[in-house]
């Protein structure tokens, strides 16, 4: 591996490559998380034949004895570890929530400790929650100058990105079954479709690039929605909830669903879900009224999200 990268470096310029795409080629560290998706299941990131054995065989994939047996196995195994669900109690205890959390953004802006505030208590209080996010690595431009000069959190992103994309598989997979890194979805540049040109292009709101920001952000996360409804259907499992966080969201204390959920009784029928979002009080940058919504934070019952 040293000898091959060494001469990869060396003929730099002079040859064409590109990296594999992890959901389909994830390094050992990451493997259940990308089960779904994986072509290749590499027992890499340990050491010793006997764990990589061991590895293999959690996934079905290691027999010596009955070859034909392998694409069965691994069939079987990718059923069952993509939905997740069989080691939380929550996904079939009555009164437990199951809330599908979407975050979009840039490396740039992402604040990570909705890990510990929003994902951490759901836990703790009996629920499941599933982490679906989307991350561009394009050139940032932001409508405010001086946020062009923010840098990526370096214990996250300061080295590489499978370094990055690994402390969080890493830190969400310390809470336990019942939280999940579902969907990672890295992009080197968002494709904005055909139906958002004209806007981006013609629109009058702020300028070019900020509505370039803003079309990429709600494109990842209609991306990442589709993800999530694809993992309701394998699995045949409905969210009770879904969330959406801005990237750049950075929490002082705890959530608790319970408590919002209790705030207004009547969204508690299944025939008439509510949406909750936080209000910009005086002193914001943008003050929002009691009949305006903000896309910081949304929480909406799973009847009315689509």
């Amino acid at each position: 591996q040293f000898a091959f990268n060494t001469a990869l470096s060396a003929l730099k310029g002079k040859m064409d490559y590109v990296v594999l795409p992890e959901m389909q080629f994830p390094p050992g560290v990451s493997a259940r998380s990308n089960l779904a998706t994986a072509v290749v299941i590499h027992a890499n990131w340990m050491v010793g034949t006997g764990t990589k054995e061991k590895f293999l065989e959690s996934f079905g994939l290691w027999n010596m004895s009955e070859p034909a047996n392998l694409a069965r196995a691994h069939a079987a195994t990718t059923t069952s570890a993509d939905t997740h669900i069989e080691g939380c109690l929550a996904w079939n205890k009555t009164g437990s929530k199951r809330l599908a959390l979407f975050v979009a953004g840039t490396p740039i802006r992402l604040q990570t400790n909705f890990i510990e505030h929003v994902m951490q208590p759901l836990v703790r209080d009996g629920h499941a929650v599933d982490l679906y996010l989307a991350l561009t690595f394009e050139n940032y431009a932001s409508w405010k100058r001086h946020a062009n000069s923010y840098v990526a959190d370096p214990w996250l992103f300061g080295s590489n990105r499978t370094t990055g994309t690994n402390r969080l598989r890493e830190s969400i997979a310390k809470l336990g079954p019942c939280a999940q890194l579902r969907e990672l979805i890295v992009h080197d540049n968002v494709t904005i479709g055909s139906d958002g040109q004209p806007w981006l292009e013609q629109g009058r709101w702020w300028n070019r690039a900020t509505r370039r920001n803003f079309l990429s952000l709600f494109t990842m996360i209609s991306s990442l929605w589709s993800k999530a409804v694809q993992f309701e259907e394998r699995s045949h499992n409905k969210y009770s909830h879904a969330m959406s966080l801005r990237d750049d969201m950075f929490w002082y204390g705890d959530f608790h669903l319970d408590q919002v959920l209790g705030h207004d009784s009547t969204c508690s029928s299944a025939s008439r879900g509510c949406l909750y979002s936080a209000m910009c009080l005086k002193g914001s940058s943008y003050p929002t009224g009691p009949k305006m919504v903000t896309d910081y934070f949304l929480l909406v019952d799973r009847v009315v999200a689509h």
